[in-house]
Parts: C-alpha cells; structure tokens; sequence
C-alpha cells in the first residue's frame, strides 16, 4: 500500500511539474516572438534569459525522466515482489 502511495504522489508531482514546463515554453515561445524582428547575437537581455529558461529546462527535464524511471522501478517491485 505505501509503495502505491508513493507512486500516486511521484505522478501528481510529474503533472504538476508539466503543467510548470509547459508554462515555461510558453514564456519561451513569446519571448522569441518579441525577439524575432531583431538582429542579435544572443548577448542582449532576452538572449541571456533565453539561455538562462532553456538551461533550466533541460535540467528539469532530466529530473523528470529520473522520476519516471522510479515510478516505473516502484511499479515494477509492487508487481514482482520477493
């Protein structure tokens, strides 16, 4: 029973955190509209927040695929046990 516990928890914290995500590249995605129209080579204000929002991203990104991988680890011993 705790490990079904935990497995619910672990999948409310990976919808929440693609709610965040998907947020995220929203703000992305306006950002580079604004950006679009002018010519710059990444060192401006917005170019530094892109880099700062897309390294942050990716980071995020691996922790979910890390916590995907324990959901499916905690299902799998709830399955085979012994």
């Amino acid at each position: 029973m705790d490990d079904l516990i935990a497995v619910h928890e672990r999948l409310a914290t990976l919808e929440a955190g693609q709610l965040y995500t998907n947020k995220s590249l929203d703000e992305l995605k306006g950002m580079l509209e604004k950006h679009a129209s002018a010519d710059c080579d990444g060192n401006c204000t917005i170019g530094r927040e892109m880099r700062d929002c897309t390294t942050s991203l990716k980071t995020y990104k691996r922790l979910t695929w890390l916590s995907l991988c324990g959901i499916i680890a905690a299902g799998l011993r709830t399955m085979f046990p012994g």
